[in-house]
Protein backbone atom coordinates (compact mmCIF):
# COMPACT_ATOMS: atom_id res chain seq x y z
CA UNK A 1 0.00 0.00 0.00
CA UNK A 2 1.57 3.05 -1.03
CA UNK A 3 2.58 6.12 1.63
CA UNK A 4 0.13 8.34 -1.12
CA UNK A 5 -2.91 6.10 -0.43
CA UNK A 6 -2.27 6.25 3.62
CA UNK A 7 -2.25 10.11 3.36
CA UNK A 8 -5.42 10.20 1.57
CA UNK A 9 -7.29 7.84 3.51
CA UNK A 10 -6.11 9.27 7.02
CA UNK A 11 -7.35 12.57 5.61
CA UNK A 12 -10.15 11.16 4.51
CA UNK A 13 -10.81 9.34 8.03
CA UNK A 14 -9.99 12.52 9.34
CA UNK A 15 -13.05 14.67 7.72
CA UNK A 16 -15.66 12.42 8.69
CA UNK A 17 -14.59 12.90 12.41
CA UNK A 18 -14.83 16.56 11.83
CA UNK A 19 -18.33 16.51 10.53
CA UNK A 20 -19.38 14.04 12.82
CA UNK A 21 -18.15 16.42 15.67
CA UNK A 22 -19.77 19.31 13.97
CA UNK A 23 -23.39 16.91 13.47
CA UNK A 24 -22.88 16.41 17.05
CA UNK A 25 -22.52 19.84 18.37
CA UNK A 26 -25.42 21.05 16.15
CA UNK A 27 -27.68 18.58 17.49
CA UNK A 28 -26.72 18.97 21.16
CA UNK A 29 -27.18 22.75 20.46
CA UNK A 30 -30.34 22.11 19.27
CA UNK A 31 -31.27 19.58 22.37
CA UNK A 32 -30.09 22.26 25.15
CA UNK A 33 -32.19 24.97 23.39
CA UNK A 34 -35.76 22.85 23.39
CA UNK A 35 -34.91 21.91 26.83
CA UNK A 36 -34.29 25.43 27.95
CA UNK A 37 -37.69 26.76 26.21
CA UNK A 38 -39.44 23.81 27.58
CA UNK A 39 -38.75 24.32 30.94
CA UNK A 40 -38.78 27.62 30.52
CA UNK A 41 -42.28 28.43 28.43
CA UNK A 42 -44.65 29.11 31.89
CA UNK A 43 -42.11 32.51 32.27
CA UNK A 44 -41.34 33.42 28.41
CA UNK A 45 -44.83 33.21 27.53
CA UNK A 46 -48.15 34.63 29.34
CA UNK A 47 -49.91 32.04 31.63
CA UNK A 48 -53.37 31.31 30.44
CA UNK A 49 -56.01 31.65 33.35
CA UNK A 50 -59.60 30.19 33.19
CA UNK A 51 -62.21 32.26 33.22
CA UNK A 52 -64.40 31.31 37.10
CA UNK A 53 -65.24 33.25 39.99
CA UNK A 54 -62.52 33.77 42.09
CA UNK A 55 -62.94 33.52 46.00
CA UNK A 56 -61.03 36.44 47.94
CA UNK A 57 -60.73 37.38 51.76
CA UNK A 58 -64.10 38.22 52.74
CA UNK A 59 -65.58 35.88 50.79
CA UNK A 60 -68.64 33.68 52.30
CA UNK A 61 -69.27 29.85 51.47
CA UNK A 62 -72.78 28.59 52.82
CA UNK A 63 -73.38 25.43 54.15
CA UNK A 64 -76.75 24.22 56.41
CA UNK A 65 -75.88 26.21 59.48
CA UNK A 66 -73.02 27.15 58.79
CA UNK A 67 -70.81 29.79 57.04
CA UNK A 68 -67.44 29.98 56.40
CA UNK A 69 -65.39 33.19 55.31
CA UNK A 70 -61.97 33.11 54.04
CA UNK A 71 -59.63 35.20 56.04
CA UNK A 72 -56.37 34.24 53.70
CA UNK A 73 -55.24 32.42 51.19
CA UNK A 74 -51.30 32.10 51.52
CA UNK A 75 -48.44 30.69 49.65
CA UNK A 76 -45.08 29.69 50.06
CA UNK A 77 -43.11 28.99 47.11
CA UNK A 78 -40.23 28.28 49.15
CA UNK A 79 -42.52 25.57 51.17
CA UNK A 80 -44.72 24.42 48.70
CA UNK A 81 -47.67 25.15 50.71
CA UNK A 82 -50.82 26.79 51.03
CA UNK A 83 -51.84 27.94 54.06
CA UNK A 84 -55.75 28.71 54.03
CA UNK A 85 -57.75 30.09 57.10
CA UNK A 86 -61.15 30.61 57.32
CA UNK A 87 -63.60 31.71 60.00
CA UNK A 88 -66.25 29.95 60.87
CA UNK A 89 -70.33 31.12 62.05
CA UNK A 90 -71.54 27.80 63.30
CA UNK A 91 -75.25 27.63 64.53
CA UNK A 92 -75.37 24.63 66.12
CA UNK A 93 -73.74 24.59 68.84
CA UNK A 94 -74.42 21.23 69.61
CA UNK A 95 -73.24 18.86 66.60
CA UNK A 96 -68.74 18.67 65.94
CA UNK A 97 -68.56 19.40 62.44
CA UNK A 98 -67.15 16.98 60.27
CA UNK A 99 -64.70 18.53 57.10
CA UNK A 100 -63.18 17.00 54.08
CA UNK A 101 -61.28 19.04 52.09
CA UNK A 102 -59.86 18.30 48.49
CA UNK A 103 -57.38 20.65 46.44
CA UNK A 104 -56.99 20.34 42.65
CA UNK A 105 -54.24 21.70 40.84
CA UNK A 106 -55.39 20.52 37.47
CA UNK A 107 -55.87 17.06 37.63
CA UNK A 108 -53.80 16.94 40.50
CA UNK A 109 -55.22 16.24 43.88
CA UNK A 110 -52.86 17.67 46.40
CA UNK A 111 -52.36 16.46 50.05
CA UNK A 112 -54.88 18.37 52.27
CA UNK A 113 -55.36 19.00 56.01
CA UNK A 114 -56.89 20.39 58.85
CA UNK A 115 -53.77 21.83 60.39
CA UNK A 116 -56.00 23.64 63.60
CA UNK A 117 -59.24 23.67 64.27
CA UNK A 118 -59.34 26.49 67.14
CA UNK A 119 -62.46 26.08 68.75
CA UNK A 120 -64.73 25.87 66.15
CA UNK A 121 -64.09 29.73 65.01
CA UNK A 122 -60.98 29.07 63.22
CA UNK A 123 -60.09 26.43 60.61
CA UNK A 124 -56.92 26.40 59.36
CA UNK A 125 -56.18 24.34 56.26
CA UNK A 126 -53.01 23.03 54.84
CA UNK A 127 -52.00 21.82 51.58
CA UNK A 128 -48.20 20.18 50.67
CA UNK A 129 -46.31 19.44 47.41
CA UNK A 130 -47.98 22.46 45.49
CA UNK A 131 -46.25 22.47 41.91
CA UNK A 132 -43.59 25.13 41.15
CA UNK A 133 -45.72 25.63 37.93
CA UNK A 134 -49.09 26.37 38.46
CA UNK A 135 -52.28 28.83 37.69
CA UNK A 136 -55.80 27.85 38.61
CA UNK A 137 -56.49 25.68 42.02
CA UNK A 138 -60.05 24.32 43.48
CA UNK A 139 -60.41 23.45 46.54
CA UNK A 140 -63.77 21.30 47.65
CA UNK A 141 -65.35 21.82 50.92
CA UNK A 142 -67.12 18.92 52.39
CA UNK A 143 -69.05 19.95 56.08
CA UNK A 144 -71.46 17.39 57.22
CA UNK A 145 -72.77 15.46 54.17
CA UNK A 146 -72.72 19.04 52.15
CA UNK A 147 -69.92 19.96 49.35
CA UNK A 148 -69.28 23.08 47.95
CA UNK A 149 -65.52 24.28 45.80
CA UNK A 150 -64.13 27.95 45.77
CA UNK A 151 -61.57 28.74 43.26
CA UNK A 152 -58.16 30.72 43.42
CA UNK A 153 -54.83 31.73 41.11
CA UNK A 154 -51.86 32.39 42.04
CA UNK A 155 -52.26 35.74 40.87
CA UNK A 156 -54.32 36.38 43.57
CA UNK A 157 -53.40 34.30 46.48
CA UNK A 158 -51.14 36.14 49.49
CA UNK A 159 -47.70 35.14 48.57
CA UNK A 160 -45.51 34.61 51.72
CA UNK A 161 -41.96 33.36 52.72
CA UNK A 162 -42.67 30.98 55.21
CA UNK A 163 -45.80 29.54 56.60
CA UNK A 164 -45.50 30.16 60.04
CA UNK A 165 -46.61 27.91 63.08
CA UNK A 166 -48.83 30.01 65.09
CA UNK A 167 -50.60 29.97 68.47
CA UNK A 168 -54.21 30.08 68.34
CA UNK A 169 -53.67 33.64 69.52
CA UNK A 170 -51.71 34.59 66.84
CA UNK A 171 -53.50 32.73 64.35
CA UNK A 172 -56.41 34.72 65.69
CA UNK A 173 -55.24 38.26 65.25
CA UNK A 174 -53.68 37.15 61.64
CA UNK A 175 -57.02 36.01 60.47
CA UNK A 176 -58.73 39.37 61.62
CA UNK A 177 -55.84 41.66 59.95
CA UNK A 178 -56.22 39.37 56.63
CA UNK A 179 -60.09 40.12 56.70
CA UNK A 180 -59.36 43.88 57.08
CA UNK A 181 -57.64 43.64 54.12
CA UNK A 182 -59.70 41.67 52.53
CA UNK A 183 -62.56 44.22 53.11
CA UNK A 184 -60.53 47.52 51.97
CA UNK A 185 -59.82 45.86 48.86
CA UNK A 186 -63.82 45.12 48.57
CA UNK A 187 -64.71 49.03 49.24
CA UNK A 188 -61.96 49.85 46.52
CA UNK A 189 -63.61 47.53 44.02
CA UNK A 190 -67.32 48.87 44.81
CA UNK A 191 -66.01 52.59 45.17
CA UNK A 192 -64.55 52.32 42.12
CA UNK A 193 -67.48 50.48 40.53
CA UNK A 194 -70.11 53.18 42.26
CA UNK A 195 -67.62 56.47 40.47
CA UNK A 196 -67.94 53.77 36.73
CA UNK A 197 -71.54 54.01 37.31
CA UNK A 198 -72.06 57.47 38.00
CA UNK A 199 -69.95 58.20 34.63
CA UNK A 200 -72.12 56.72 32.79
CA UNK A 201 -75.18 58.88 34.19
CA UNK A 202 -73.11 61.37 33.72
CA UNK A 203 -72.40 60.44 30.21
CA UNK A 204 -76.52 59.13 29.35
CA UNK A 205 -77.71 62.94 30.63
CA UNK A 206 -75.20 64.84 28.19
CA UNK A 207 -76.92 62.43 25.08
CA UNK A 208 -80.89 63.55 26.73
CA UNK A 209 -79.60 67.30 26.46
CA UNK A 210 -78.05 66.71 22.98
CA UNK A 211 -81.03 65.06 21.71
CA UNK A 212 -83.66 67.82 23.38
CA UNK A 213 -81.60 70.57 21.59
CA UNK A 214 -81.63 68.75 18.01
CA UNK A 215 -85.40 68.35 18.56
CA UNK A 216 -85.68 71.85 17.68
CA UNK A 217 -84.89 71.61 14.11
CA UNK A 218 -86.88 68.40 13.57
CA UNK A 219 -90.17 67.44 11.96
CA UNK A 220 -92.94 66.06 14.03
CA UNK A 221 -91.52 62.91 13.12
CA UNK A 222 -88.69 62.71 13.95
CA UNK A 223 -89.56 64.43 17.45
CA UNK A 224 -91.67 61.35 18.00
CA UNK A 225 -88.39 58.89 17.90
CA UNK A 226 -86.22 61.62 19.08
CA UNK A 227 -88.72 61.39 22.47
CA UNK A 228 -88.65 57.62 22.33
CA UNK A 229 -85.31 57.51 22.33
CA UNK A 230 -84.56 59.76 25.53
CA UNK A 231 -87.95 58.24 27.34
CA UNK A 232 -84.92 54.69 27.17
CA UNK A 233 -82.10 57.09 28.48
CA UNK A 234 -84.34 58.03 30.99
CA UNK A 235 -84.77 54.25 32.26
CA UNK A 236 -81.27 53.39 31.73
CA UNK A 237 -80.36 56.23 33.91
CA UNK A 238 -82.99 54.98 36.42
CA UNK A 239 -81.45 51.57 36.44
CA UNK A 240 -77.96 53.18 36.65
CA UNK A 241 -78.79 54.96 39.38
CA UNK A 242 -79.92 51.82 41.43
CA UNK A 243 -76.86 49.96 40.44
CA UNK A 244 -74.56 52.87 41.88
CA UNK A 245 -76.81 52.79 45.28
CA UNK A 246 -76.68 49.19 45.37
CA UNK A 247 -72.48 49.86 45.21
CA UNK A 248 -72.42 52.38 48.09
CA UNK A 249 -74.67 50.71 50.07
CA UNK A 250 -72.16 47.78 49.73
CA UNK A 251 -69.51 49.71 50.22
CA UNK A 252 -70.93 51.04 53.39
CA UNK A 253 -71.43 47.85 54.79
CA UNK A 254 -68.11 46.63 54.10
CA UNK A 255 -66.86 49.69 55.91
CA UNK A 256 -69.12 48.46 59.15
CA UNK A 257 -67.03 45.37 58.81
CA UNK A 258 -63.83 46.69 58.55
CA UNK A 259 -64.25 49.05 62.06
CA UNK A 260 -65.74 46.05 63.60
CA UNK A 261 -62.96 43.82 63.02
CA UNK A 262 -61.00 46.45 64.36
CA UNK A 263 -62.49 46.55 67.13
CA UNK A 264 -61.71 42.51 67.09
CA UNK A 265 -58.03 43.01 66.31
CA UNK A 266 -57.99 45.40 69.21
CA UNK A 267 -59.40 43.30 71.76
CA UNK A 268 -57.27 40.32 70.66
CA UNK A 269 -54.20 42.16 71.05
CA UNK A 270 -54.90 43.48 74.73
CA UNK A 271 -55.99 40.42 76.43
Amino acid sequence: MSNGFIKEKIKTDEKRRQKSDRNLKIFMCIFLIGYIFFYTSNYTFPKVYKTRELTIAGDSVEFDNLTLTLDTWDYSPNDKMFEIVFDVDNLNVTEKTKWNFTCRSGDNILPTEVHRDIEGNILVIRTKKVPSRFTDISLMIRCNGSSSSIYSQDRVMHKVHKISNRSNKDYRIYASRCRIKGYEYKVEKKDVAAKKTQQKITLAKKKINALKRDMKYQTADEQERTTGKIQDIEAEIINLGKDKENYESEKQEYIERIKAQKKLLKSLREN
